[in-house]
């Protein structure tokens, strides 16, 4: 399989993070991620997109793992490894409701859950950032299991809804929302994820994908297609290259479509639908 992430692009804005959710941050927005002075990221290489400044967010990552960002917090909560998605949920999570109750990497008997949050109103949910390795096998050999078994076993334990946010749910507000509030629409998106649909380990693929997208509203024209761009949904988000992949002939079509679909509308861009 691919490197997990492509090569980024696109300007993230932790203030228009509904519309700007590319792959590049302003040292202002990673100082308010990370809760430190922008100071700290002048080691790290910028580059221009739209017209401003931003640091690559694997090189920002890798900075953290490394040490090399000064007064970052510890990327390990006990020998639990946290990353830099989950600091960007935190942060959006923090923007957004304000009054929220945050633990990170909570205590679950020899496992850990990435987050248990506490709003005085709509109430407490577990939320675990679950990336490209929670559903597709990696190089390490991991067991991959069916994301409603962690589920059922951390509902059942901790007596609050567990909510699985899958990589390809956008990181932004409109997402922070429909965590507590039913009615609000989310947002699908694969940026520069190389780990796709079909690559899925699960015989229900489509049935798993499909209920996880609809946890937050993300579904939208009855399917998927639309997350890969280019500028759907009111967003500056480029088209994923694996699109042109396919149009090309370079991979088969049925790299993004996963085990178990029943209509190819739901996933493929109406560009592929005639292929």
């Amino acid at each position: 399989m691919a490197s997990i992430l492509g090569k980024g692009k696109g300007l993230f804005d932790l203030s228009k993070s509904d519309t700007k959710p590319g792959s590049y941050f302003t040292k202002g927005d990673l100082a308010e991620i990370f809760g430190i002075e922008e100071s700290a990221f002048r080691a790290l290489s910028e580059v221009e997109v739209d017209g401003i400044h931003g640091i690559n967010e694997s090189e920002v990552q890798n900075a953290w793992y490394s040490g090399a960002i000064p007064n970052a917090p510890a990327f390990r909560i006990r020998n639990f490894q946290r990353s830099f998605d989950e600091l960007v949920l935190a942060a959006l999570m923090r923007r957004t409701y304000p009054e929220l109750k945050i633990e990170e990497q909570v205590k679950w008997e020899r496992r850990s859950l990435d987050f248990v949050v506490e709003h005085p109103v709509f109430g407490k949910r577990i939320v675990e950032f679950d990336g490209p390795s929670h559903f597709a096998q990696s190089g390490y050999g991991k067991e991959i299991k069916n994301p409603s078994i962690r589920k059922e076993e951390a509902e059942q334990h901790f007596g609050m809804e567990y909510v699985s946010w899958p990589y390809w749910i956008q990181r932004c507000e409109s997402n922070v929302r429909a965590l507590f509030e039913p009615g609000v629409q989310g947002y699908g998106l694969l940026w520069s994820a190389n780990t796709h649909f079909g690559h899925f380990a699960f015989e229900d693929s489509a049935e798993v994908i499909l209920k996880l997208s609809s946890r937050f509203n993300a579904i939208r024209d009855g399917g998927l297609a639309y997350i890969y761009g280019p500028n759907t949904a009111g967003r500056t988000n480029v088209e994923h290259p694996v699109i042109s992949s396919i149009e090309r002939g370079r991979i088969p079509v049925s790299r993004i479509l996963p085990r178990g679909y029943l209509d190819k509308s739901t996933w493929l861009p109406e560009r592929l639908m005639n292929g």
